[in-house]
């Protein structure tokens, strides 16, 4: 299930204790709907890690928080996966797919 994004300090505090995602997206932006598509279709059947969602566009200050926090670069669509408020892997763009996800999460915890 994708969450919505509230805070900055919400999402790093959920990821002290587990892994987490972060999937920040446009919504005016194909490639953007495409990795949405394939990030709802994983978590469809995944229940784990916990999935926030940020649009952009209604959010602004929460990812340039959230990048500026993280010392990643912004881009749009991007995937993070956070642990112990660090971010472990990241995927963006068109390497956002089922697949690239489950790699991710198995190399990298």
């Amino acid at each position: 299930m994708l969450k919505p994004l509230s805070s900055v300090s919400e999402v790093l505090e959920a990821s002290r204790t587990a892994p987490t995602l972060v999937f920040k997206n446009s919504r005016t932006c194909p490639i953007s709907a495409e990795a949405r598509h394939q990030l709802e279709t994983w978590a469809a059947v995944n229940s784990r890690p916990d999935v926030y969602m940020l649009t952009v566009q209604e959010n602004r200050d929460l990812s340039v928080e959230l990048s500026d926090r993280l010392d990643v670069e912004h881009e749009t669509p991007q995937l993070l996966l956070l642990h112990n408020r660090k971010v472990l892997g990241q995927l963006s763009h068109y390497s956002i797919k089922r697949e690239r996800i489950e790699k991710l999460l198995t190399d990298r915890l």
